[in-house]
């Protein structure tokens, strides 16, 4: 079986360090006694103080038990009687030694150590010659403190030093240690590859990774803010031209009742602008027409009845009771064809130019649609009640006839 790593390894003597050491440093200083042939730098004091260092961290070789040997123990130590392990178990719980038959056991086996130990050492070893410490001459710490206390190394050289005098070609105690430690997390990543890890916490990615090289497709996007931007400018130019329709509008009202007000002499007490902003108000509107088409302007009294003096050559009176009209039927169908008559048929009114006027107002677009709420007509129902029934009845009574649930739906 060959010798495992641990068995290799065998610690250096200190004498060989303290050579090694030496050695290096007369290399390092280029000293002359390195070119000289009777220098010796390892003293056979040093490698026989090596190989009794190998001996003694060396095991002794266990030899292994025979059946014939187990006899023989059998034999000497309970008189060829075989036990089971429990009952010798129990025999040796019985027969524990004291306190003073153990401390002598060990003083026995101490000195039976110390004793194969001087025979494996010879006759020129000495155990006690490694217990004894060495006093360094100057000659010899010269060349030791020349070179390892130079201040001017380069980083190489202090790195070698450190390397060496620290014992960094050692394995750390703790190296087994963690080697197991990485192949137990290994085998827990391995063997549990796929469960979820940390269930307990949600992961999260960003939606934007910026060092990604992924080209960016967003013509589907840049599609979709064409046309909410070409949407927005139809939008804007629809509002624009509305507004300019209902300036135009109005422009064309005040037109009109500035002519009307012209004709009827009342140019002083005109619409204003004013009046016809904002949404349409139907009491302002009945007021409006009150003030400036009310009773102060149809009172106004009327001119009489110019008087005219008969023209003379005209011969008494003609007496229209006898006239019975022509015969001629085309004469009659020309006359019903152009009846005359006092109306201007493009007439219109000022409460049509009203209402076209509040018409061009709106809420919202939809598409090129202006939308406004319509209000809906509804048929009136008094319930048969008068007006001061309706104002002295209580709230009960009033709910009786129609509750608010018939008029919140409008």
């Amino acid at each position: 079986m060959p010798p495992t790593r641990l068995e290799l390894s065998v610690e250096l003597d200190p004498r060989l360090d303290r050579a090694f050491y030496s050695m290096l440093g007369l290399l390092k200083t280029k000293d002359p006694r390195i070119y000289q042939k009777n220098v010796t730098f390892y003293t056979e004091e040093d490698s026989c103080s090596a190989t009794v260092c190998k001996k003694s961290s060396t095991k002794k070789k266990e030899k292994p038990m025979l059946l014939k040997d187990y006899e023989r123990k059998v034999m000497v130590e309970k008189a060829g009687k075989y036990e089971d392990e429990e009952n010798e178990e129990e025999i040796t719980v019985k027969s524990q030694l004291t306190y003073v038959e153990e401390q002598k056991e060990l003083k026995e086996s101490f000195r039976k150590f110390v004793a194969e130990s001087d025979e494996e050492e010879g006759d020129n070893g000495n155990s006690s010659a490694l217990l004894q410490k060495r006093v360094k001459s100057k000659e010899e710490k010269i060349p030791l403190k020349k070179y390892w206390n130079d201040p001017k190394l380069d980083e190489g050289e202090q790195f070698l030093r450190d390397y060496i005098l620290n014992q960094c070609y050692k394995e750390g105690s703790n190296e087994g240690g963690f080697f197991l430690k990485k192949q137990e997390d290994f085998e827990r990543k391995y063997n549990f590859r796929f469960q979820e890890p940390e269930a307990q916490h949600v992961k999260t990615y960003p939606r934007i990774i910026t060092t990604s090289v992924r080209r960016k497709d967003e013509c589907r996007k840049e599609k979709r803010q064409e046309i909410r931007e070409r949407k927005r400018k139809e939008r804007k130019q629809k509002q624009q031209e509305l507004k300019h329709l209902k300036n135009l509008k109005r422009q064309e009202i005040l037109e009109r009742l500035e002519k009307l007000h012209k004709i009827t002499g009342r140019a002083g007490n005109s619409f204003q602008e004013s009046d016809l902003e904002g949404d349409f108000d139907p009491h302002l509107h009945d007021q409006l027409m009150e003030n400036y088409f009310g009773d102060a302007y149809y009172g106004v009294g009327e001119e009489e009845k110019p008087q005219f003096e008969t023209e003379e050559g005209i011969d008494g009176e003609w007496n229209w009771d006898k006239w019975i009209g022509r015969d001629d039927g085309m004469w009659q169908q020309q006359e019903e064809d152009h009846q005359p008559h006092c109306e201007d048929p493009d007439f219109v009114t000022f409460e049509q130019y009203l209402d076209e006027f509040y018409h061009l107002e709106y809420e919202d677009l939809i598409g090129d649609l202006p939308c406004r709420f319509k209000y809906r007509t509804v048929v009136p129902c008094n319930y048969g009640l008068s007006t001061e029934e309706i104002l002295t009845a209580d709230d009960k009574e009033l709910n009786r006839w129609c509750s608010l649930r018939k008029t919140c739906m409008y």
